[in-house]
């Protein structure tokens, strides 16, 4: 897989509850990053064993290998719509944090002084040096 991107931190924002950052679409991994990189499950299909290692599903359930760096303490989903509800399980997806409000559906929770935002299920690989 040709990589063409560079690693920027404007750019690929660190997920709040677990230690990678964020790529929104595989041709947009970063050809010089070395950490973890959470990737959409689309990467499988390209996924090369000479360019990356692969660990696991960033999913927060007790079946993953991968678990999430942080528990949420009295979390809400607030709807497009404004209506909130109470969110148990704040972890099933990987989170990216924003300080001003998304119109979207976005989260709260205790000790979080801004809004969190779920991305879909994310692979989470690392390049091999």
């Amino acid at each position: 897989m040709g990589l063409t991107q560079s690693y920027d931190p404007q750019l690929y924002p660190t997920y709040h509850n677990y230690n990678a950052i964020n790529v929104d679409k595989v041709k947009d991994i970063p050809c010089d990053y070395d950490g973890f990189m959470g990737v959409p499950i689309t990467f499988l299909s390209q996924f090369n064993p000479n360019q990356f290692e692969l660990y696991g599903i960033l999913c927060g359930t007790q079946y993953s290998d991968i678990q999430p760096t942080r528990e949420y303490e009295n979390a809400f989903q607030v709807n497009a719509d404004g209506v909130s509800k109470r969110k148990f399980n704040l972890n099933i997806n990987p989170l990216l944090y924003v300080s001003d409000k998304p119109t979207g559906t976005h989260y709260t929770a205790d000790g979080v002084d801004g809004y969190l935002v779920s991305k879909y299920a994310r692979v989470q690989i690392k390049r091999k040096l």
